[in-house]
């Protein structure tokens, strides 16, 4: 999720404190990075995001959204743990002040695990009262990156301030392009064709607030997604970094621990950044979510 937002007219804290931001990871099978689309308009090095349909902001009590979240299956968004609140709701849509659809959170679940890297990891999934109209599910990743990703471009979605003067949008979804800068040397990476959801960032880069973000990758926790979902929705897709398996909610696995094949390596793109708030709602919910293999420090957005 990210930091909260206001909404309907509530004066917004431009301060950036973190955000929840979406990891979707795609492959640039040519080799190079892929352009931004036509659609995007530049806003200093980032860009209004018209598009991740998917990606969604968590608003509470109507008013402010708290985090950024991304669909996994039908009516299930993940997000971090420690921005559950009373009253949720998930906003579709690039503006949180007029989202194309608001739909009602009716169950949190928090992921509960041993400290990882002297920090706990930060996730969460959450049931919707019903499913958005016209979104396809994000696929999640089963399979990590290896050194030899360093430095490949990745890119980041999310709601929140894009500075810390005041910019008036932190209402409005966005996306900025980065580099992976540190990876765990065990993992792997199989060739891509589509974004994959492949962390949960906790806290943002750089900002002013607390520590820097640190990415949970959700292959380590795959089961444990699983299992929760599907209490209450069908089973959310995992595959090897860029796979849409048989679609969402089919339960199907590929990668290293699905059994399928890793494929070459290949380049990705992912999602995080900073977000800001009224800092009426006590202190800092703000979480990133970002498609990068590991748990890393992530570097400042622009």
């Amino acid at each position: 999720m990210g930091s909260p937002i206001g909404g309907d007219g509530a004066a917004r804290d431009p301060r950036p404190v973190s955000g929840l931001l979406v990891g979707l990871v795609a492959a640039a099978l040519s080799g190079c990075t892929p352009a931004p689309p036509a659609h995007e308009s530049a806003i200093r090095s980032k860009l209004d995001d018209h598009s991740d349909p998917a990606v969604a902001a968590i608003r509470v009590l109507g008013m402010y959204s708290w985090c950024t979240a991304t669909l996994i299956s039908h009516h299930t968004v993940l997000t971090t743990g420690h921005c559950g609140l009373g009253d949720m709701e998930a906003a579709f849509g690039t503006n949180v002040d007029q989202p194309d659809q608001s739909i009602p959170i009716t169950t949190v679940a928090v992921y509960a695990m041993p400290a990882h890297d002297g920090k706990p990891i930060d996730v969460a999934v959450m049931q919707l009262a019903s499913d958005p109209v016209g979104i396809a599910p994000l696929p999640l990743n089963a399979a990590p990156l290896t050194d030899a990703d360093l430095g490949h471009p990745i890119r980041h979605v999310r709601f929140g301030a894009t500075s810390n003067a005041p910019t008036n949008d932190s209402g409005i979804k966005h996306s900025v392009r980065n580099a992976l800068d540190r990876i765990d040397t065990t993992l792997t990476l199989g060739a891509q064709a589509t974004e994959t959801v492949v962390s949960v960032v906790s806290w943002g880069p750089d900002c002013d607030f607390l520590d820097d973000g640190s990415d949970d990758r959700v292959d380590t926790i795959k089961d444990w997604i699983i299992e929760t979902v599907s209490a209450w929705d069908a089973p959310p897709t995992f595959g090897p970094p860029g796979s849409t398996g048989s679609g969402a909610g089919s339960g199907a696995n590929g990668g290293p621990d699905g059994g399928g094949d890793d494929g070459d390596h290949g380049r990705a793109t992912a999602v995080a950044g900073c977000s800001a708030g009224p800092g009426t709602l006590g202190g800092p919910a703000l979480s990133l979510l970002a498609l990068a293999w590991l748990r890393r420090r992530r570097r400042a957005l622009s």
